[in-house]
């Protein structure tokens, strides 16, 4: 199966929500497996990264979601904010 990362997603709508924040939305579709992001901003600053997916097998949904704040974005990151937590083990790099 692919990871999420290298689906092709495609614009799917844009609008803006009731706080005055402006979002985009974009799917895949793999199989039977869907997933949709909706990336939310202020103006040209993105803000926010919320994920969803689903897949349907012998009748029962599967679901998952994610949302990511962004707090800033610089040039230069902070290395401990690039790894994991001590505990957490990348279970994608297997």
């Amino acid at each position: 199966m692919k990871s999420f990362a290298q689906r092709r997603y495609k614009f799917a709508t844009d609008g803006v929500l009731d706080d005055g924040l402006t979002y985009e939305d974009f799917s895949a579709r793999d199989g039977e497996i869907v997933s949709a992001i909706r990336c939310h901003f202020d103006g040209d600053e993105l803000k926010k990264i919320a994920f969803a997916a689903y897949s349907r097998e012998n009748s029962h949904i599967h679901a998952g979601k994610c949302i990511v704040k962004i707090l800033a974005f610089t040039d230069s990151p902070d290395k401990n904010l690039l790894s994991l937590p001590a505990g957490l083990t990348d279970t994608t790099k297997r």
